[in-house]
């Protein structure tokens, strides 16, 4: 913060075309990094596809159907758990501004609504806002509850539903239903167990935030307040200025890295540094 000397990442790159830069993405010498979620990393659709092909060459048809299946499937279990953090914000204050399932992205920017296609099968996510800046914690917490809590639901109901009607079932439906129970099953239990990464966490580690990390939680409420802040309407600049700081503090959550770069940045008084900082923010922007 301030300091004299640039920091330890901060390194000179060379670009493409044999110019030396420190911050090459500021002087526009490298482009942007490219979105998280538009990245193939091919770790679920390459063993998916080898499968497929294998049980095409072998004709083993039964295993071909349940495969083909398996995508209807994950992508209904995931829509169930995000439906379940989007009813559950609702009911505890939160707004609407977007979800993420699977391939299907649709976002609230600008006050305009969005739909884009992305190169993901099995991940989603729930975006709700704040309307107010009361009763923040218990607002997280009983949306990211919603998610875990509406797949255990489903996954009881589902199994309950599919050996009642099975002897009657001459379709099929049951076992897709049964199918989409044990996907959201294991969804649910997956998230249940805490994991983090370097910039997501989920539900059951932002639960564990919220209300067992006295910094994590701060850094947590202060992030969607100041944002709130900045997003809906006029705050008191003190207000916003502490909740900044709050925000920027240093802890293990995925808010922490975006947070003390700005900080850092906006409290720099050599150009070098802060040009250094703001290339930090702009290798993050992915």
């Amino acid at each position: 913060m301030g300091e004299s000397a640039a920091p330890r990442w901060f390194r000179p790159a060379k670009s493409n075309t044999g110019q030396v830069s420190p911050t090459p993405i500021l002087d526009q010498l490298e482009p942007f990094p490219k979105p998280a979620d538009e990245i193939v990393t091919g770790k679920f659709v390459l063993p998916l596809l080898t499968l497929v092909a294998l049980a095409v060459i072998n004709q083993n048809y039964p295993l071909l159907a349940v495969l083909l299946g398996l995508l209807p499937a994950l992508f209904f279990a995931v829509a169930i758990h995000e439906f379940g953090h989007i009813a559950s914000g609702w009911c505890a204050g939160l707004r609407f501004r977007g979800v993420e399932i699977g391939p299907v992205c649709i976002l609230l920017i600008r006050k305009r609504w969005f739909v884009r296609l992305r190169p993901r099968i099995y991940s989603g996510a729930a975006h709700m806002a704040l309307r107010g800046v009361r009763r923040i914690r218990r607002q997280l917490v009983i949306c990211t509850l919603g998610g875990p809590v509406t797949s255990y639901v489903f996954a009881l109901i589902a199994f309950l539903v599919g050996e009642l009607y099975r002897p009657a079932d001459s379709s099929g439906w049951t076992i897709f239903v049964e199918f989409s129970g044990f996907l959201s099953l294991i969804i649910a239990v997956f998230s249940t167990f805490p994991y983090g990464s370097q910039m997501s966490g989920n539900d059951a580690h932002i639960l564990r935030q919220l209300l067992a990390s006295k910094s994590g939680s701060t850094q947590m409420i202060a992030a969607h307040a100041a944002h709130y802040a900045a997003s809906m309407e006029p705050i008191v600049p003190a207000y916003f200025e502490r909740w900044w700081k709050l925000a920027s503090t240093q802890s293990d959550t995925f808010y922490s890295r975006y947070y003390v770069s700005w900080q850092a940045y906006h409290a720099a008084q050599d150009p070098v540094v802060a040009a250094g900082h703001l290339e930090q923010l702009l290798r993050q922007s992915s």
